[in-house]
């Protein structure tokens, strides 16, 4: 195809420039020939393996306060700087195995945002933002690379491939244009079989015919590996993908039958309304990809080169197209792989193992995800701790059994190990006969008649004459003297704030009780003598045995001085006649 004279956007002249290998617009800047390729290895430096990124880590120290250890070059930052710049080669090697390498810098770029915006960790999932970021690095360049290969040159599926893909789309924000047709696919099958199944059908009676008895999912199969040949090898990438979606479903739609559409035209319209787009468009792109499906039919030994010029006519042709479609795409494809076989896959980043899992594939995209992932589990082996270590253990806690965790059971500890890694001072200072006992036995194997050896226990206590000398040394005797002492005297404080004695004033009693027979005399029994002495005997009876029974009961008595004395109480005279009635109120009988 001839180089346009005038530039398609503004008109004007394309003016030569050898930087870039092709004419360029002096208004615009458009590529006169875009598909043009300069080698830049007199421009770039060389990669020869003698420099790596990785000396440029600035060494930071990673240091423990509580401890005291420091690790140079441990620290954060050092460790995110490493893993990016390892990274960094990785996105650069899978960019030259695709053929591409002037993705790598773009592609750089989308995985540092990606890592950020999404907060990865750096692993497995590392590995698939990289992949992403090459995938939309080729998409924005219009390049003919597929998820399925750098799915495959990451040693992931293209499944996970494609969830992150859109996933590092959204986060960042990007609007790419679907240059992969096979995007469009599941929505062609599911609009044909609603097509089908519709009442009344708007396709005709011969192509209805033609499409109810297909396998419309083996057919959107064939159309997804029909897709990927035609990506790889650049075929109409540079124009919008649905049409070339349709024509391809056309195609494969026709391999599934083994023979030609009939009104492939209609065809074309009923499945160009799901787009907006022409029947025209789709029928020119379905010419295109028939004639790139003849070309790769001469490379199949098995196929006529070409078809004989005996046969003539359209429908033919298309018929013999239809039914190799399924042989060339299973040829490309196995030649595809043996292909990435001999490039080789990138060297996996040291930070990024297989069996690396840190997040689910449903994180990415909120759906459950089928593919099966067999990460073989180790199995731990139980540490057994060895001589050395048992033997300091022992010198720091004597008394804590120790336990070994071999299969065998517990083993005898070498008590005589401590020589090798004890100071002078440990040893100087052997451990005791309880120490080594409960290290050879444990502390719960011990019975009580082997803590002590034979006489130990009373050579801890003292005989009669070490105890004469020590209370004599130290006055024992008249600490007890002051202790009784200061016992009497608390015993007389206690009394006195009681507020009782252990005597009665009996005149004061006697003057007490006579004003009081005078005063109940006067205010009381002036009427009836004989009633009153009654009273008086009862009174009197009550009243001696009230005061029987408070034995240990007190009587304030008034002294005249300020202040009462309280004195225990004494029986009366049985010749007293004395009215006790309510004046046994004014007493206070503490009990």
């Amino acid at each position: 195809m001839a180089a346009p004279s005038a530039c398609a956007e503004c008109g004007g002249n394309f003016t030569w420039e050898p930087l870039v290998g092709s004419g360029v617009c002096l208004n615009c800047g458009t590529l006169q020939d875009p598909s043009q390729t300069v080698l830049n290895s007199h421009i770039d430096v060389e990669d020869n393996g003698k420099h790596d990124p990785r000396h440029w880590v600035q060494q930071t120290t990673l240091k423990s306060v509580r401890t005291g250890w420091a690790l140079a070059g441990q620290g954060k930052e050092a460790s995110i700087t490493r893993n990016k710049n390892e990274f960094h080669r990785y996105i650069s090697a899978l960019a030259s195995r695709i053929g591409h390498s002037g993705l790598a810098p773009r592609a750089k770029l989308l995985f540092d945002q990606g890592m950020i915006r999404g907060q990865f960790r750096w692993g497995r999932k590392a590995r698939l933002v990289a992949a992403a970021a090459i995938a939309i690095a080729a998409r924005e360049a219009h390049k003919g690379t597929t998820i399925p290969d750098i799915a495959y040159l990451v040693n992931e599926s293209s499944v996970s491939v494609s969830s992150m893909f859109i996933f590092v789309q959204q986060i960042l924000g990007l609007k790419l244009e679907s240059g992969d047709p096979s995007f469009h696919l599941p929505v062609l099958q599911t609009w044909i079989q609603e097509l089908i199944a519709e009442r009344p059908c708007p396709l005709p009676q011969s192509a209805l015919k033609f499409l109810k008895p297909l396998d419309i999912p083996n057919a959107s199969r064939t159309a997804s590996s029909l897709s990927d040949l035609i990506s790889r090898v650049g075929l109409l990438t540079d124009l919008p993908s649905p049409p070339t979606s349709c024509a391809i479903f056309m195609l494969a739609l026709e391999a599934e039958a083994m023979s030609s559409a009939p009104n492939c035209a209609v065809l074309a319209d009923a499945l160009g309304r799901r787009f907006g787009v022409a029947g025209d468009t789709i029928f020119r792109r379905y010419r295109v990809i028939s004639d790139q499906v003849e070309q790769w039919m001469d490379e199949l030994p098995w196929l006529n080169s070409g078809f004989s010029s005996e046969i003539k006519g359209k429908v033919t042709k298309r018929s013999g197209i239809s039914r190799s479609v399924r042989d060339v795409v299973q040829f490309r494809e196995a030649d595809w792989k043996v292909t990435l076989e001999k490039i080789g896959k990138p060297d996996i980043p040291r930070d990024c193992g297989d069996g690396q899992i840190e997040h689910s594939d449903d994180s990415v995209n909120g759906t459950k995800q089928t593919m099966e992932q067999s990460v073989e589990k180790r199995r731990k082996r139980r540490k057994i701790a060895p001589p050395l270590d048992a033997a300091s253990t022992f010198l720091l806690s004597p008394l804590t059994p120790h336990t070994n965790s071999g299969r065998n059971g517990s083993a005898d500890l070498d008590l005589i190990s401590h020589l090798l890694t004890a100071d002078q001072i440990s040893l100087n200072h052997p451990p005791t006969r309880l120490g080594i006992l409960a290290a050879s036995k444990g502390e719960e194997q011990i019975a009580d008649d082997e803590l002590f050896a034979e006489g130990e226990l009373e050579s801890f206590l003292r005989n009669p004459e070490e105890i004469a000398v020590l209370e004599k040394a130290c006055d024992w005797a008249k600490e007890e003297e002051i202790d009784e002492e200061g016992h009497v005297a608390r015993a007389q404080i206690r009394d006195r704030e009681r507020g009782g004695t252990t005597r009665v004033n009996m005149e004061a009693l006697n003057r007490l009780l006579a004003e009081t027979e005078s005063e109940w005399e006067e205010a009381e029994y002036k009427e009836d003598d004989e009633w009153m002495t009654e009273t008086m005997e009862d009174s009197n009876v009550a009243g001696v045995a009230r005061l029987k029974q408070l034995r240990s009961s007190a009587i304030p008595i008034s002294t005249g001085q300020g202040h009462e004395e309280v004195e225990p109480w004494r029986p009366l005279s049985p010749s007293a006649h004395m009215s006790w009635g309510d004046d046994t109120s004014r007493f206070d009988f503490d009990e």
